[in-house]
């Protein structure tokens, strides 16, 4: 995948986990909207949640030091110029 996809998959995936996980909840707000077996349920899921997310935490890293990677080289620049020159010949 194109490192600009991947981020934006990545950031998708974080959204969704955030949203759709009581763990995430409960490290939000400290659980003070959440019941007690809402809260439970929670603190079950948070060591799942927490793993999840340090991955797709290291993963956006990873991705985003390649993004600046490839804008400090100019990467797009020099693709262009390779797609004309191929066009030409």
């Amino acid at each position: 995948m194109h490192i600009a996809d991947v981020i934006e998959m990545l950031s998708s995936q974080i959204r969704e986990m955030m949203s759709n996980n009581s763990g995430a909840a409960l490290a939000k707000d400290s659980g003070a909207s959440l019941s007690l077996s809402e809260m439970a349920s929670a603190m079950k899921q948070f060591p799942e949640f927490r793993e999840t997310m340090a991955k797709l935490s290291q993963h956006m890293h990873i991705s985003h030091q390649c993004m600046d990677k490839f804008n400090k080289q100019n990467l797009l620049e020099l693709s262009e110029v390779s797609e004309r020159s191929e066009r030409a010949l």
